[in-house]
């Protein structure tokens, strides 16, 4: 196959069911004889350009390499990946134009064993390209992959999720990819990424089904940040996350526009296993006074540092409800844009709070 300009590929807008605007057949991989010079010289100036060196041993060793933004698509990943970048640990393609050709091409070399970070954000590898990606054996380091925006749909996450290779997977970022319940159950029964410390699901199309499924999940013991932002997991969904037992270590929560309820607030407020938890945001969602009863009397979460609760109408009663609680006692920030609470319930937060910053 020749080189064709990925880079002018439209992306598909946000639904499963249309990903396949995308091609997405077997990658049928680049004939280098066919590579204008014209690419290969792109390629070599973008290179010296993005790399960054560091000596070892009194060697100048090639540790990083940005190429964001160079318009790079499958040729040019053909070159890149000729290129000598054995000790390359971290690897900026973002925004450009690489497919699932270019994904394939990626993950079969054994170029950079000692990759750590991969940031894949704003190309158009769609599903068959992270299923390409899955089939890696060599990034064994590999500590961080961001793959927003990418149209890899519930089939692409179904397959990063089988991937044993990376066990040393901490970061994981999914954000904008039409990913479903299906996909996101699949994920939520990985027991390879034992080590993962951050996931990133926000702008997808997850319902309660996958959010009850998620909650289940027993292996990421160590998790710290869980992003579900934009979704649609609902009360129910809601309940099933605040189920879960094993992520002890969870400090940052973000649940924002995902049409939870008082219900789903009530079901938060039961909580009784993250102790840790420093963050969470509500924000736009349906949470009124009722919902607010429940989260004032929560007594597990005593290093929450921030609730963002804006664009919920909690009113005055509501701010009455919170201010019950007697366990927060770290808590320095509340948001409260747009959630009807007038300036005596701001007081009332102060005087409960004194150093508490309000946002409004």
């Amino acid at each position: 196959m020749g080189c064709a300009n990925t880079t002018d590929v439209k992306k598909p807008t946000n639904h499963p069911e249309r990903y396949r605007a995308v091609e997405e057949t077997t990658p049928v991989p680049i004939d280098q004889s066919k590579i204008p010079k014209s690419v290969k010289e792109k390629v070599k100036k973008a290179v010296t350009e993005g790399v960054k060196t560091q000596s070892k041993d009194g060697k100048w060793l090639a540790k990083s390499l940005n190429v964001a933004k160079k318009a790079f698509g499958d040729c040019e990943m053909e070159v890149l990946l000729e290129t000598d970048l054995q000790e390359v640990e971290f690897v900026m393609l973002n925004h450009n134009g690489i497919s699932a050709i270019g994904a394939k091409t990626l993950s079969e070399r054994t170029n950079w064993p000692y990759l750590k970070e991969l940031n894949l954000e704003s190309n158009n590898i769609g599903s068959d390209g992270a299923i390409a990606l899955s089939q890696n054996k060599s990034w064994k380091n590999l500590k961080s992959l961001d793959l927003t925006g990418n149209a890899i749909g519930n089939e692409g996450v179904k397959a990063l999720s089988k991937n044993k290779t990376w066990a040393n997977l901490r970061a994981l970022i999914l954000t904008n990819n039409g990913v479903g319940d299906e996909g996101v159950i699949a994920l939520g029964n990985n027991s390879s990424w034992k080590n993962l410390l951050g996931l990133v699901l926000a702008q997808n199309e997850i319902g309660p089904e996958g959010a009850i499924m998620l909650g289940q999940n027993t292996s990421w013991t160590n998790l710290v940040s869980l992003d579900l932002s934009k979704n649609n997991i609902g009360d129910q969904g809601a309940r099933g996350l605040s189920g879960n037992v094993a992520w002890k270590m969870l400090s940052s929560l973000n649940l924002k526009s995902n049409s939870i309820g008082d219900v789903g607030a009530w079901a938060l407020g039961e909580n009784a296993s993250w102790k840790n938890l420093a963050r969470l945001n509500l924000a736009q969602n349906n949470i009124g006074p009722k919902g607010l009863e429940a989260l004032g009397t929560n007594a597990v979460w005593v290093n929450l540092t921030a609730l963002d609760l804006g664009y919920n109408a909690i009113g005055h009663e509501g701010v009455e409800a919170l201010c019950k609680n007697t366990s927060w006692k770290s808590l320095k920030q509340i948001e409260l844009t747009k959630s009807q609470v007038e300036a005596q319930g701001k007081s009332m937060l102060s005087m409960r709070w004194p150093d508490i910053k309000i946002i409004d």
